[in-house]
């Protein structure tokens, strides 16, 4: 069976850079890995700050929609008690508290 052209393509590359790298100084391998380490630990770094910031987002976007709706539930709770002197705040630019 003949091998597909884009293995032995892969199989072609695969091997020179074998080559490449064994012809790179031992000294200038452990700088290039010592490089690639500290890339991967600032990648993961910025991942969890990118992360952190997302959930303080949600939770600071979340916490004032619920504000909104939590104020309008209790003022309908206590209208529906029979406050009727009772009024819904309102004081947002959204939806949500007009």
């Amino acid at each position: 069976m003949k091998p597909h052209p884009l293995s032995t393509q892969k199989s072609e590359v695969l091997r020179r850079f074998g080559d490449l790298t064994r012809s790179i100084p031992r000294d200038t391998r452990v700088a290039i890995e010592a490089m690639f380490n500290q890339l991967f630990v600032l990648g993961g770094v910025l991942l969890a700050l990118c992360v952190g910031i997302a959930v303080f987002a949600s939770w600071s976007i979340s916490s004032g929609i619920a504000k909104g709706i939590d104020m309008a539930s209790t003022a309908a709770q206590r209208i529906g008690e029979g406050d009727l002197s009772q009024v819904v705040p309102q004081g947002g630019k959204d939806e949500i508290d007009h």
